[in-house]
């Protein structure tokens, strides 16, 4: 969110995409702040009228988002930052435009 908000304060920068996966709509974070440039994807419940069913991000949603010649910035769950890293190298992402934050539990 914090990379959007910027662009908006500086449109002269290149446009940023964004792609997010929740479990369902109670649990999008910012959602009033979203606009064309943001995709959800909802994982277990989508909302009436959703033109996408629920279900795991997938290879097309990513390249629907992707820029050719942007960077990929991947931050989510260890399961998640490496899916959507699959993906995207799957899709033909230069790994070293891919930046990934991983969190977890700690021990």
């Amino acid at each position: 969110m914090a990379m959007l908000r910027y662009q908006r304060a500086k449109p002269s920068l290149p446009p940023v995409r964004l792609v997010l996966s929740v479990r369902t709509p109670h649990d999008l974070p910012f959602a009033d702040e979203f606009g064309s440039e943001t995709t959800v994807v909802y994982t277990r419940a989508a909302p009436i009228g959703s033109d996408r069913p629920p279900g795991r991000l997938d290879a097309q949603t990513l390249q629907d988002a992707l820029a050719p010649g942007a960077t990929a910035y991947v931050c989510g769950s260890t399961g998640f930052a490496d899916h959507a890293s699959d993906l995207l190298v799957a899709l033909g992402q230069p790994v070293g435009d891919i930046r990934v934050e991983r969190y977890g539990a700690t021990s």
